[in-house]
């Protein structure tokens, strides 16, 4: 499947290829190739935007929120386990 559409790659795949001009510039699973949100950038890509949200919240506010998640599901899995963790 080829597609711009980051937000629903997480729903339908578990690998991607990051392509410029017929070349691949990165491949791997979506965690490897998300979790480096620069190369991504460098791409003419983006975060899907919940991973956004998380890049965001760890580099502007200096949240630790370790792996960005790449979905709704993910993301607030890992909010609860933050919520719970400042208990």
């Amino acid at each position: 499947m080829a597609t711009h559409s980051v937000d629903l790659l997480p729903l339908l795949a578990t690998r991607l290829c990051v392509l410029d001009q017929g070349h691949v510039l990165h491949q791997g699973s979506l965690e490897e190739v998300f979790g480096d949100p620069e190369r991504i950038e460098r791409a003419g890509l983006r975060l899907p935007l919940v991973s956004q949200l998380f890049h965001d919240l760890k580099t502007l506010d200096g949240v630790p929120t370790g792996q960005l998640p790449l979905t709704i599901g993910a993301a607030r899995q890992r909010l609860m386990e933050m919520l719970r963790a400042r208990q």
